[in-house]
């Protein structure tokens, strides 16, 4: 008879799921002549799960290594599926000390949100929990070549030290980027109010956005504004001390536009993202009228005709 043990806290608020999980990936064992009883114990603390493995004929090697697989598939799709938010949490709270809950709650969406999308934006979660999962599934089989006890915790924070870096790593990235979040909507909001007191100068002003380096200013007639040019941009900006693309931001809000479009055909990116926040509901998007055409296709804006 062969015994495997896996511990978890009375506090875990997942048992249920783990206790259904355990029962459903164990049963196929009986189609492959292996007998099984899982007991429940408890104590205090902690409540034990008690898995009893007996073969209906000789115990075998191979008899071990399908044990070992079924028990090790139990703890892998748990732990994908049930805790991994639950250990973000962990991490921001233990490594990072964020305390404020809707803090942690923020960062640890974000953090998922990075964890399932690749370097192109694409969607990755079905690939990367399969990746993950069988990792700790290949982490618990060879726990369970040595040990016969397994402390669910325990496993989680020191078998699995490569991938708790990882899932730290990405935290400490979510961190700086909802910091920087919350500076760039503090930084908007004071924008907004800005522009919400100011005369409006303009009733309309074109954004022609063909690439980083083609952006184009012009007024309701098609004809076109330098940013350097406009009054109010401040002297280290004229001379080209920052980005361009501070520049034009600074010169739309001297602007004061009351209505701007935005001609492009990347309507995430961070300009046209960032001009959105602060005009909107003023700031719209477009792609397909007459005077996108010539740029759209050739990369050169064509204003032949007027609005």
């Amino acid at each position: 008879m062969k015994l495997i043990q896996i511990s978890v806290p009375k506090s875990e608020k997942s048992i249920s799921p783990f206790r259904v999980l355990l029962h459903s990936k164990l049963k196929p064992l009986q189609k492959l002549l292996i007998n099984h009883q899982v007991v429940e114990l408890e104590d205090q603390d902690r409540l034990y799960f008690r898995c009893q493995f007996w073969p209906v004929y000789e115990h075998t090697v191979d008899t071990f290594d399908t044990i070992r697989e079924h028990i090790s598939l139990v703890l892998a799709e748990f732990i994908v599926q049930y805790k991994e938010k639950d250990i973000l949490r962990e991490i921001l709270v233990q490594d990072f000390s964020i305390e404020c809950e809707r803090e942690i709650e923020d960062i640890s969406n974000y953090t998922f949100f990075l964890l399932n999308i690749d370097e192109h934006g694409e969607e990755v979660e079905e690939g990367r929990k399969d990746l993950l999962k069988d990792a700790i599934m290949e982490k618990a089989m060879d726990y369970f070549m040595l040990e016969n006890q397994l402390s669910l915790e325990g496993f989680i924070r020191f078998r699995l030290k490569d991938q708790w870096e990882a899932w730290r790593l990405v935290i400490e990235h979510a961190i700086d980027e909802y910091w920087m979040e919350r500076e760039n909507k503090e930084f908007i909001c004071l924008l907004r109010h800005f522009l919400s007191t100011k005369e409006k100068l303009h009733p309309l002003i074109h954004l022609v956005h063909i690439d980083d380096r083609n952006l184009l200013l012009y007024d309701e007639h098609w004809s076109e504004i330098s940013p350097t040019a406009v009054e109010g941009i401040p002297i280290e900006m004229a001379r080209q001390q920052v980005s361009y693309e501070d520049v034009l931001l600074h010169a739309l809000i001297a602007l004061a536009p009351q209505k701007v479009i935005l001609h492009t055909e990347q309507q995430n990116h961070h300009i046209i993202y960032m001009i959105k926040r602060i005009f909107d509901p003023h700031a719209h998007v477009c792609s397909q009228c007459k005077h996108c055409e010539g740029w759209l296709a050739n990369g050169q804006p064509s204003f032949t005709n007027k609005y």
